[in-house]
């Protein structure tokens, strides 16, 4: 299924750069299934530029939550959403 609203930080960060490692971050994520950034890098230099991104002042979870909200919204609009939260907790001990 081909994704109608792709992500899109322009605006978010205050600085282009920035803006492009979060779009590769994020598709990379979408495309690896994961969210640790040592097994999203191919190659040193990318997981440098990725934990650079994690670190800077100008990239905030504020940001990254409004554009994914802002995504989820568009993707949605008109249609019906049934939301289900899990509060199961595991226990590992």
């Amino acid at each position: 299924m081909e994704d109608k609203n792709p992500i899109n930080y322009s605006g978010y960060f205050g600085d282009r750069g920035l803006e492009e490692r979060g779009i590769n971050i994020s598709a990379g994520m979408m495309k690896k299934q994961t969210a640790v950034l040592n097994r999203l890098a191919d190659e040193r230099s990318a997981l440098a530029g990725s934990c650079g991104f994690s670190d800077n002042g100008k990239v905030s979870p504020e940001a990254l939550i409004k554009e994914a909200a802002f995504r989820c919204e568009s993707a949605s609009e008109g249609l019906h959403l049934l939301a289900i939260q899990d509060s199961s907790e595991i226990n590992y001990q």
